[in-house]
């Protein structure tokens, strides 16, 4: 029989140490659903939070987005603009060059005339020329005192 009271009392120790195991099991499950719950409300709280910030940051970059594209566009038209404004100087220089060209040409072309009218006027005779005016003058003067005595 006393066997049979080791083995009862084995069976109550066993049996209260898996009770006891059993509330320490039921206590950890608490506490465990407990932190679950605590991570579910802050991943909730998280969400709630972050999305709309998310959205709305989202929004925020479509928005740059679309200025620089507009940006880009402006730039791209004003780049064109540019290299139509460099033809045209392009094509100014070239007209220049020519006309500078033709200019250059009519020169060379009307030089020997031109060496020979300053020539012909570099032998002018000035003196000459000065003294046939004042003679002019005084035959002026002599005309005009014989006028004014017919005119009188």
């Amino acid at each position: 029989m006393e066997n049979e009271k080791e083995t009862t009392l084995s069976e109550t120790e066993i049996l209260s140490a898996i009770c006891d195991l059993q509330k320490k099991q039921v206590k950890i499950a608490k506490i465990t659903a407990a932190l679950i719950m605590v991570f579910v409300v802050t991943v909730i709280i998280v969400v709630l939070i972050l999305v709309p910030k998310a959205f709305n940051l989202m929004e925020q970059v479509n928005t740059t987005v679309d200025k620089a594209n507009g940006a880009i566009d402006s730039v791209t038209d004003t780049i064109q603009r540019a290299e139509t404004t460099l033809d045209g100087i392009d094509q100014m220089t070239e007209s220049a060059s020519e006309a500078a060209s033709n200019m250059n040409q009519l020169v060379e072309e009307n030089s020997k005339t031109l060496n020979e009218s300053i020539t012909a006027l570099s032998e002018i005779d000035y003196e000459g020329l000065n003294e046939a005016i004042g003679d002019l003058k005084d035959s002026a003067n002599s005309m005009s005192q014989v006028m004014s005595i017919f005119g009188k």
